[in-house]
């Protein structure tokens, strides 16, 4: 039988009786196989995933120990669940990308085109720490912006300027920064002032040029926005008036009266 008489044979069953042909079922079933083949895990770029996860979600360390989180792992791909680690594990992990990522910081600043600008503020945790958030801001070798997350660090003792100034001075240091400062950006808060007088101290006392901190000091535009747009709404006692005692049983007239007798309008 020559081949145009077989392949109409086979147009035939497929058309008039839905018989497909083999030969073409097999070709279509490898493809689709080939098609959704399991590419090989990488166990390095899986366990950095996980710790990114767990640094994002603040998750505790030992979340990786979860039996729950083990089978879904082992349900989605079984070559997945040798990615999960020990809480001491994931701590060391965390550490290492943190140092990893700390040198390319360190490399991008050295090359940077102008002074380095920080700014730094300072709030409570959940669990009840002082904590303050170190903030770079350079002029990088293309002349674009840029803008880094140095450090997290506990501030021990009373949130005084001299006391932020030890943390701010000791990550500038770090970053070898400290001779290259510009200027501060922060708000209105009086211990960000004397942070600034503390961190001159720091440079003469090491020998290097210190700087005038009150031209250094430049005010967060949002924060002054947020404090002239309250002064326009609610008038010069707005600290009061976000303290007022607002309960459901407060009728309009007496807030009234409490107005008068508390803003004096």
């Amino acid at each position: 039988m020559s081949g145009k008489a077989t392949t109409n044979q086979r147009d035939h069953l497929n058309a008039d009786h839905g018989i497909p042909d083999p030969k073409a079922t097999k070709d279509i079933k490898q493809s689709t196989l080939d098609n959704y083949r399991r590419p090989p895990i990488r166990l390095d770029v899986l366990r950095k995933l996980i710790v990114e996860w767990i640094v994002e979600r603040r998750h505790s360390f030992n979340e990786t120990e979860s039996e729950a989180l083990h089978k879904i792992f082992e349900y989605l791909d079984p070559r997945s669940k040798n990615a999960l680690m020990s809480a001491k594990t994931t701590c060391r992990d965390i550490t290492k990308y943190f140092e990893t990522a700390k040198v390319t910081i360190n490399e991008r600043l050295s090359l940077a085109r102008s002074r380095i600008h920080i700014s730094y503020d300072l709030w409570t945790s959940p669990n009840h720490k002082a904590m303050i958030a170190i903030v770079a801001h350079w002029t990088a070798e293309d002349y674009k912006v840029k803008t880094a997350l140095l450090a997290i660090r506990e501030v021990h003792g009373e949130h005084t300027g001299e006391n932020i100034a030890n943390v701010v001075y000791s990550v500038m240091k770090e970053y070898d920064i400290h001779t290259r400062f510009g200027y501060y950006v922060g708000d209105n808060a009086t211990n960000n002032d004397t942070s600034l007088d503390f961190l001159d101290h720091h440079l003469r006392d090491d020998g290097y040029d210190g700087f005038e901190p009150e031209k250094r000091r430049l005010r967060c535009f949002a924060h002054e926005m947020q404090i002239a747009v309250k002064g326009l709404l609610f008038g010069p006692k707005v600290k009061e008036l976000e303290e007022y005692p607002a309960t459901t049983g407060v009728t309009e007239e007496e807030k009234r009266e409490y107005a008068k007798k508390k803003w004096r309008w």
